[in-house]
């Protein structure tokens, strides 16, 4: 029997503004759904110039089987604002206990934002953007690296960063992350290429979900 924890690839997408997912496998089969339990729901009409904006402010989401048994949460912290990285992600177990967080690597991409400004001539530059997955002593247990992306020049919007590889502090590719959002739905397919331990399972599969909170990596 398919589960969230025993199929190497999993679809996660979000197909309306709401912080609302579905996550299945490669035969579209549903092994979990994804509803917000804590924080500001996306705002609407009027509402948006009065309400809290959900991307800013802390969110909480909950992973669960379709009987509704959790399996965990993601909490992302609230956005600081004099910061231009998203916030960090919390993966909390149904008891409570942290799993592990999710990070955006920011001095990564600082230095491939300076390297990427010497690349190209007439204004062309380009980036990497990273993450990192920490364990509850947050110490790294794996790093993700996405595909350049370029921008300015004579390009009529970004290129590239549409795919990540995951890789163990031994440098092992463990996983890849396909971005196949549009600008009206959020699609993420992950792909396994180990039965990994925990927790690193639980946050590499918590990572689509994460990245969901985080519009702005677009």
């Amino acid at each position: 029997m398919s589960d969230l924890f025993n199929s190497p690839v999993l679809t996660v997408e979000q197909p309306s503004a709401d912080l609302l997912y579905q996550i299945t496998d490669s035969k579209e089969r549903v092994l979990a759904s994804v509803s917000q339990v804590v924080g500001a729901e996306p705002r609407r009409g009027l509402g948006r110039l009065f309400s809290s904006d959900p991307y800013t402010s802390r969110v909480v989401v909950r992973v669960a089987r379709q009987d509704g048994t959790p399996l965990f949460f993601v909490d992302r912290a609230e956005r600081q604002q004099q910061l231009p990285v998203p916030p960090p992600c919390a993966i909390v177990a149904p008891d409570g206990q942290i799993i592990g967080r999710f990070e955006y690597d920011t001095r990564a991409w600082a230095q491939s934002w300076l390297d990427g400004r010497s690349d190209f001539l007439g204004g062309q530059s380009s980036f990497v953007q990273s993450q990192q997955l920490f364990d509850r002593h947050h110490r790294p247990l794996c790093a993700m690296t996405w595909e350049k992306t370029q921008v300015g020049g004579n390009l009529e919007g970004p290129v590239g960063g549409r795919h990540c590889t995951y890789a163990d502090m031994n440098g092992v590719s463990i996983a890849r992350l396909d971005d196949e959002s549009t600008s009206s739905n959020t699609r993420f397919t992950l792909q396994l290429q180990y039965q990994l331990p925990e927790p690193l399972r639980t946050l590499v599969i918590a990572t689509p979900v994460a990245l969901g909170l985080w519009p702005s990596r677009r």
